[in-house]
């Protein structure tokens, strides 16, 4: 991430072999507020589990948190994505995907801690933005889980 930091040049020799211009980052908190996160999740629980959560909420924030996260991990990547996406300000998102579409300075490089869970909505947004097929779409992430190692065995983790 040096290289971004400091403007590293790209070019033939460069870090980056392709285009031209200088390396550029820019930080998009596409999960920022983990408990504004949460709360969502939370609103999107059935009836009898968003009311223990609320309860919860009140006397005891750790079975809250626990409650919370068990629904997500049940709910698999669909709760946490459109989570996700709810929760994040609109300003965010769209400071993310015009980020990426702006391609007048070069290439992208999207990332992440792992490069699939957060990195992989952003991904997939820009893919529907520009009419990809949702068959494509989930095609290309499915390649996540190979390439983290989490398709049979290998690896491990979301990210």
């Amino acid at each position: 991430l040096a290289a971004f930091d400091s403007g590293a040049a790209v070019g033939a020799s460069c870090i980056a072999s392709e285009g031209g211009g200088v390396l550029r980052r820019f930080q998009v908190p596409l999960l920022g507020d983990v408990d504004g996160l949460l709360d969502e999740v939370a609103a999107r629980l059935p009836t009898a589990k968003r009311m223990e959560a609320a309860l919860y909420r009140t006397v005891d924030m750790r079975r809250h948190d626990r409650l919370v996260y068990d629904a997500l991990s049940q709910g698999k990547q669909q709760l946490l994505y459109t989570s996700m996406i709810a929760s994040a300000p609109p300003a965010v998102w769209q400071q993310a995907l015009s980020i990426a579409a702006d391609r007048r300075s070069g290439n992208v490089l999207i990332h992440c801690a792992r490069g699939k869970d957060r990195t992989g909505v952003l991904a997939a947004l820009l893919q529907h933005a520009v009419g990809d097929a949702p068959e494509k779409i989930v095609e290309e992430y499915a390649l996540s889980e190979v390439l983290l190692g989490e398709g049979g065995g290998g690896g491990g983790g979301g990210g």
